[in-house]
């Protein structure tokens, strides 16, 4: 999107510039040349030439300015999202290093009768964990690939409210087992919204897990659902660790917990990335909120309104 905006930029721009030297040289040639020098027949033929050349260089010009201005900017997109790619992948080959060599490590002191008699199903089920959190990272790289190059939505009216509720309710348990108090304001009435419902319940259900996966047992996390205007909005606040303003946008960025938060509970940096890329997929958008009324932070999804 951004450098479809930048190449409708260059185009307006140039277009602009070359209606207005277009005008500048006909005005030139028509009302000062043409009338002082065509005193002949040829001599006209000849100025009028002079002018559709001059005409032609004036288009000629802001045309290759155009296409190398386009052209660099092309290159340097291109160059973005070959080092962004790179990037990716570097930090999905390091998170799947780990439960690798784990799985290799138990599976070889399987083979080898290494394991304690009596250990062997603690041993497999660390294997199974460490195997199904690859399988989730890789689905997770694949989903956010896909919607990165559009993906395809099959979007119809739905009731926002009763999907909330629906992705709440599923993980509703994680809650509970984690110590953490769950609030909810959800309107009984619907709320319409064009949805993709399964692309919206995996972005709710990331925004969901985000409030209990990286927050500490004794917190709060309020899920709340509003329509205001022609927007719909839903709400994931909690009252945990603040996030510094520097960071609110890098979070929605994929891998962002490949530093600091990497350090933290287990994920794979994935989640915020692809509830945002759903949101302006449908229209909407994701962002953090970092003063809201309740609690120190709420993440916002907000989506155009339907009657």
């Amino acid at each position: 999107m951004k450098l479809k905006r930048q190449i409708i930029r260059y185009f307006v721009l140039f277009s602009g510039l070359i209606l207005i030297l277009e005008s500048a040289v006909e005005n030139i040639f028509l009302d000062y040349i043409f009338p002082a020098r065509a005193t002949t027949e040829l001599r006209a033929v000849l100025i009028l030439l002079a002018y559709g050349l001059a005409v032609a260089g004036v288009f000629a010009l802001f045309s290759f300015l155009f296409y190398r201005s386009t052209a660099r900017a092309v290159e340097g997109e291109s160059a973005r999202r070959v080092e962004e790619q790179n990037r990716r992948y570097a930090y999905i080959c390091h998170d799947l290093k780990t439960p690798m060599t784990s799985v290799q490590g138990f599976a070889r002191a399987l083979k080898d009768g290494k394991v304690p008699q009596g250990e062997e199903g603690e041993i497999l089920e660390i294997i199974l964990e460490k195997s199904r959190y690859a399988g989730e990272l890789l689905e997770s790289m694949y989903t956010y690939a896909t919607l990165d190059e559009g993906g395809r939505f099959q979007r119809e009216r739905g009731d926002l409210c009763a999907l909330v509720r629906e992705v709440t309710i599923a993980h509703y348990h994680e809650f509970e087992d984690r110590g953490i108090a769950l609030e909810l304001d959800i309107p009984q009435e619907a709320i319409f919204a064009s949805l993709d419902q399964q692309q919206m319940r995996r972005a709710l259900a990331n925004l969901v897990i985000n409030g209990y996966k990286y927050n500490e047992a004794g917190s709060t996390v309020l899920i709340e659902v509003a329509g205001e205007g022609d927007r719909a909005r839903v709400s994931v606040a909690d009252n945990g660790r603040q996030i510094p303003p520097e960071e609110a946008e890098s979070i929605f960025q994929p891998f962002t917990r490949g530093d600091r938060a990497r350090s933290g509970s287990q994920g794979n940096g994935l989640g915020l990335a692809i509830a945002k890329l759903i949101a302006e997929n449908h229209g909407g958008k994701l962002h953090l909120d970092g003063a809201p009324p309740v609690g120190t932070k709420a993440f916002v999804l907000e989506l155009p309104r339907m009657s």
